[in-house]
């Protein structure tokens, strides 16, 4: 559905053109499409972090090891 003041304008340049409101308008989403737009302006880019694997004294892979160092943190023995 198309407001009347913008179909009265369509049908005004189908008639000066000889040819359909419909083909105006297959004319005017094919000329939008064809542009690149912006992204969204909500997207965001994520940084991919490329190197080595994990460094560090606990393996957060185990369940044991983080265990161990959360028990740690709290009787207040290091390592």
């Amino acid at each position: 559905m198309l407001d009347e003041t913008l179909y009265s304008d369509v049908r005004k340049r189908a008639a000066e053109r000889g040819t359909s409101v419909s083909s105006i308008v297959a004319e005017a989403l094919s000329m939008y499409f064809a542009i690149p737009h912006e992204k969204a302006k909500n997207s965001i880019k994520l940084t991919v972090a490329t190197g080595g694997g994990w460094i560090g004294p606990i393996n957060p892979l185990s369940n044991r090891e983080l265990l161990d160092a959360i028990d740690d943190d709290f009787t207040g023995k290091a390592e």
